[in-house]
């Protein structure tokens, strides 16, 4: 089975996308939950709010909305699919109301997803990993991911590595069912397999 990264950025060359550089509103030193993969729950408000702003002026709406944040935000129908082959998966569904500009509703057809804890699945050899000259436990960088095929083997569809949670990988059957959808601002990259020794 073949791995993917999602480029959470979207096709930042594009300057017609819509695309989110602040948090929702309202949640404080709670954001980083988020985007690291740990629960919010309740923290999160009901009626999240996020604004786009001046300095990317885009509005065109895409399947994915690309962002600063290291969020995965997709529409409902895209949100659909993730669920479909993550049933059994400790997903939060965070939706938010998206507003324009001018501060007015563009759209409620937007989700962050937040998929609970990690998968311990980098070979860590094989991979080019920066660690912390003070601490050689703590990661800086991951300059390149090679992911252990064995481990691999029971991974869910989507989830996160303890190396770097900020980063999001899928499998090729959710790829696939992307690539049919014809979901538009999608971007993967695919993540090379060894064994480790």
């Amino acid at each position: 089975m073949r791995y993917f990264i999602i480029e959470t950025l979207g096709d930042d060359q594009d300057p017609g996308l819509a695309f989110i550089d602040t948090p929702p509103e309202d949640l404080g030193l709670h954001e980083y939950c988020i985007a690291r993969g740990e629960r919010i729950g309740e923290r999160y408000p009901a009626d999240s709010r996020i604004y786009l702003q001046k300095k990317s002026p885009g509005i065109k709406l895409s399947s994915l909305l690309g962002n600063t944040r290291s969020y995965l935000v997709v529409n409902t129908e895209m949100k659909n699919v993730i669920l479909e082959h993550c049933a059994q998966r400790d997903i939060e569904m965070l939706s938010f109301t998206l507003y324009n500009h001018k501060k007015r509703v563009h759209s409620t057809d937007y989700w962050i997803v937040n998929p609970i804890g990690y998968v311990d699945c980098v070979n860590k050899a094989a991979s080019d990993i920066r660690y912390l000259s003070s601490d050689p436990t703590k990661v800086v960088a991951v300059r390149k991911f090679v992911l252990d095929p064995k481990v691999l083997e029971d991974a869910p569809d989507l989830f996160r590595v303890p190396e770097d949670r900020e980063k999001y990988f899928v499998s090729e059957r959710i790829a696939k069912a992307w690539q049919e959808h014809n979901f538009s601002n999608v971007f993967l990259v695919e993540v090379p397999q060894r064994e480790v020794d």
